[in-house]
């Protein structure tokens, strides 16, 4: 569960919607503090557009705590000076992300 969230930021950070698409299930949920998608095409659609609109955005990652089929990952992310602290919570199945919560502190 652990790796597949670190895989899940290093394919974030990389802006890499290819890698995200093989780390996700198809019928992935994404929400956040401003939006949310459901299924895999918009998801990666909203990861995209997140991308080119903040594209100096990237996630550094401090913490990850995981279960049996799910894991919290406490973050910053830094948009330019700006830092925010979030904390990511991860289900997954079968070696696939099927949905992320997103949630800014």
């Amino acid at each position: 569960m652990k790796q597949l969230a670190l895989n899940y930021f290093l394919a974030w950070n990389a802006q890499d919607a290819n890698w995200l698409e093989n780390l996700f299930d198809q019928d992935i949920k994404l929400t956040d503090w401003d939006n949310s998608a459901s299924g895999l095409e918009n998801v990666i659609t909203m990861n995209k557009n997140i991308w080119k609109d903040v594209p100096n955005i990237w996630a550094e990652v401090l913490d990850i705590i995981e279960d049996d089929n799910a894991c919290a990952a406490i973050l910053k992310i830094h948009i330019g000076s700006e830092t925010l602290k979030v904390i990511d919570l991860f289900t997954m199945r079968n070696g696939k992300i099927t949905s992320i919560d997103a949630y800014k502190g």
